[in-house]
């Protein structure tokens, strides 16, 4: 997948604006480039789950998003969904909201 550095970026980023760790993980192969990724996003020092988005690795198409307190429909590619889930979390934290939203 070409996006996979803009990929790691924005969870670079994500994590340094944020106080989260991320993982990433395969959910799936069938060996013919049929890859199913799975990105954990967990709070810090903790190490709760605060969401997870899954996605195809090689169009990076969401399949599934959970996230707490985000309620918006998901983007269709995981570059989108991550801007999204930045933005949200910027705005969560303007806000002054430390709490989970749901």
């Amino acid at each position: 997948m070409g996006n996979k550095f803009i990929i790691l970026n924005l969870l670079t980023k994500l994590s340094n604006e944020q106080k989260v760790t991320w993982r990433l993980k395969s959910l799936y192969t069938n060996g013919q480039d049929n890859n199913l990724l799975e990105i954990q996003i967990l709070t810090l020092p903790e190490e709760h789950r605060k969401g997870c988005i899954t996605f195809q690795a090689d169009t990076g198409e969401v399949h599934k998003v959970q996230y707490k307190g985000f309620s918006n429909a998901p983007a269709e590619n995981i570059v989108d969904m991550l801007l999204d889930v930045i933005n949200f979390e910027k705005h969560r934290k303007k806000a002054g909201s430390t709490k989970p939203l749901c």
